[in-house]
């Protein structure tokens, strides 16, 4: 059963041990997954809540019997609004406002890059030729979400130099995680253990930087899997959520060592739907900015999860050419 923020009749026990399992399955919890993602150091146990019993009850029982961190399992969605219909003048100048050469046919090479969001069709115009390694972690039993926001976001990175949408790095290696399935209200979701399934396989490709164009709520297991992600040096980026200006602090991005980035016009211009507060670090742009589409061609497309690739791009080609420089 999937609501719009979180499994309502499951719950995560972070770093499972007995005495908590124990604890659990007295109330009429079953375990029916067990995660153990090695390249972060995490373990998670799904349970599965007995009939009658609601998440929230059940971990509110279980915070005040003893040890051992439960929590919802919560759901993330792509940062992203409703596309405009074409990208036309000074919409499309995002490269100039960032300072990005208008050719970038040489950037990228020898960078690794993550990103974790909905499938890649690599069989896009602008993809075609591109490095990308692609895998799906969506929960078994669901629909994988359609390829088109994963698309756009790649394609801003590695879109082919001749392509309808050049990308900023087109010489990087792209690795894309996958995630998101379908609820029944047509919306994309990623739900938090596959996030951390995402992260460790990332982490286990050896990229330098991991792009994350998703918001959700806080949540105790993506936290401690963000934090091992970041205490090996990889440099994780977040948007910051279009919820408003009056909106919660959204997450991953409010975490600590996370880059929290918003979406900016051309005008310099904070996007209009945008979360705002002290843990966003970044403003890049974000607003009618030039992506891959569906259909094989174009649009502006506007959100903080397209000011994620922008600033992956900024640290990937950064941390190369400092590497470089050490080279010399």
């Amino acid at each position: 059963i999937i609501g719009e923020t979180f499994i309502v009749d499951e719950l995560l026990l972070l770093a499972p041990n007995q005495a908590a399992l124990s604890r659990a399955t007295a109330i009429g919890l079953r375990v029916i997954e067990r995660v153990h993602a090695r390249n972060l150091g995490v373990s998670v146990a799904r349970l599965r809540l007995p009939s009658g019993l609601d998440a929230r009850s059940a971990r509110a029982i279980l915070a005040e019997r003893g040890p051992g961190e439960f929590d919802l399992h919560y759901l993330f969605k792509i940062a992203q609004a409703a596309p405009d219909a074409r990208c036309e003048g000074p919409g499309c100048a995002a490269r100039a406002l960032i300072g990005w050469p208008a050719d970038s046919r040489a950037c990228g090479r020898s960078q690794l890059i993550g990103i974790v969001d909905t499938a890649v069709d690599v069989a896009h115009p602008a993809l075609v030729g591109a490095g990308i390694r692609r895998q799906a972690f969506v929960t078994e039993g669901r629909d994988a979400a359609a390829a088109d926001h994963g698309t756009a976001v790649a394609a801003l990175l590695v879109g082919q130099p001749d392509s309808v949408v050049p990308g900023l790095v087109p010489r990087a290696r792209v690795f894309a995680a996958a995630p998101f399935h379908t609820l029944p209200s047509g919306n994309a979701t990623a739900d938090t253990v596959g996030l951390v399934k995402s992260l460790d396989w990332l982490v286990g490709q050896g990229v330098t930087v991991i792009g994350l164009s998703l918001a959700g709520p806080d949540n105790a297991v993506l936290r401690a899997a963000v934090q091992r992600v970041a205490a090996r040096g990889i440099v994780v980026v977040a948007a910051a959520g279009n919820g408003g200006r009056n909106a919660p602090p959204a997450y991953p991005a409010a975490h600590e060592r996370v880059l929290a980035v918003t979406a900016l016009s051309v005008d310099r211009r904070v996007y209009w739907r945008a979360n705002q507060g002290d843990y966003i670090d970044y403003a890049l742009p974000g607003v009618n900015v030039w992506a891959a589409d569906p259909a094989g061609g174009g649009r502006a497309r506007s959100g903080t999860s397209y000011a994620v690739p922008y600033m992956v791009a900024l640290a990937s080609q950064t941390l190369a050419q400092r590497a470089a420089s050490r080279e010399v």
